[in-house]
């Protein structure tokens, strides 16, 4: 009588099969496929998660910006477009420059000019430092209305936010 070997079985003029252990390489293959998979998802929700941090902070300084330039209207009976002059703390990102500041990724430009009536405006873009276009780019003026556009300049005209 032929004798079976332990954890495998004789085949006619064949060795004997044995348990195998570990992992074949389309194994390997299709789990190293599924986290790179998984790693691509995850650092897209990540970025998105930034972006949208990013945009809330400047949302906020736009808030700001906006009550300092009425309260600076109201005891100037004009508006400034130098973030110095805006006496409000945390009103405007810290930084150099009067008219331009860079704060989380952001540029903020602040523009003065007069109307056709002669009645100041103002108007504030805040964009995007290295010109993304798959965050949002913001608009505001005298109005007090924030607009923006995704992936470009946004203007009077752009949706409200």
């Amino acid at each position: 009588m032929m004798e079976e070997p332990a954890g495998g079985r004789k085949v006619r003029g064949l060795p004997a099969l044995r348990a195998q252990s570990g992992f074949t390489l389309v194994e390997l293959v299709v789990v190293m496929f599924l986290l790179g998979v998984l790693a691509a998802m995850a650092v897209t929700v990540y970025f998105k998660f930034i972006y949208k941090t990013r945009e809330t902070v400047a949302i906020s300084h736009i808030h700001r910006i906006i009550k300092a330039q009425e309260l600076y209207r109201t005891d100037n009976d004009t508006y400034t477009d130098d973030f110095d002059e805006l006496d409000m703390p945390g009103t405007a990102p810290a930084g150099s420059g009067n008219n331009v500041r860079i704060y989380e990724g952001y540029r903020y430009t602040l523009s003065v000019s007069n109307a056709s009536n002669g009645e100041p405006i103002w108007s504030l873009r805040v964009e995007p430092e290295d010109g993304n276009t798959k965050m949002r780019w913001f608009y505001t003026d005298q109005t007090g209305t924030i607009r923006y556009e995704v992936g470009h300049q946004a203007g009077p005209t752009s949706p409200i936010i």
